[in-house]
């Protein structure tokens, strides 16, 4: 999925009809109609049949969705895996950025990384995302940085960190004081930082 210029969705990967059949399943139904209880069925098996459900226990799930993340990572796709709580998201972030550094696609080096208000270490390579809005912080081009924006880091100075945004590729200089204070690993997060 990729994001829109101010952090929001822009690309979701979707079959032909996701989107009317994502309001039908907010609306839901009743279960006292027989009909509205048949349409909820027919629209559960649309899920079902575009392999959109997927059941288990939370271990099994998370490890499945972990290992498709890192899989699409390798094609040089950006992912953010979403999980159940703040505890979840932290180690899948902390995952990610070790099987990263394990394959040289992000820094290792202790020196050259530095901790994020979730207190996970990242450096070059790794993903970050915005967890506030900040007016002083802005891009080459005048934008400010907001709350949801999701960066590749790609280079760490003394006071400031070079950043491409995975959503326009538009280059940013972030104050490590910034990221420190205001910035999270960027792989997962909770279904309602989304």
């Amino acid at each position: 999925m990729g994001r829109g210029p101010h952090g929001g969705r822009d690309s979701i990967r979707r079959w032909e009809g996701e989107g009317r059949a994502t309001l039908e399943l907010r609306k839901g139904g009743d279960r006292a109609d027989p009909e509205s209880v048949a349409s909820c069925e027919r629209l559960v098996q649309r899920y079902v049949d575009h392999d959109r459900l997927h059941w288990g226990e939370d271990v099994q799930l998370e490890e499945e969705s972990y290992v498709q993340c890192i899989e699409w990572q390798d094609q040089g796709k950006s992912t953010q895996l979403i999980a159940g709580t703040r505890d979840q998201v932290r180690d899948i972030n902390r995952r990610f950025i070790l099987e990263r550094r394990s394959k040289g696609q992000s820094e290792a080096d202790p020196a050259k990384t530095f901790a994020l208000r979730d207190g996970l270490d990242v450096g070059r390579g790794d993903q970050i995302v915005c967890r506030k809005n900040e007016d002083d912080v802005t891009s080459h081009d005048g934008r400010t940085i907001e709350n949801g924006m999701t960066f590749r880091i790609e280079n760490v100075g003394r006071r400031d960190v070079s950043c491409v945004s995975l959503a326009d590729g538009s280059r940013w200089e972030i104050p490590r004081e910034f990221l420190e204070t205001g910035c999270e690993a960027g792989y997962a997060c909770t279904v309602h930082r989304c």
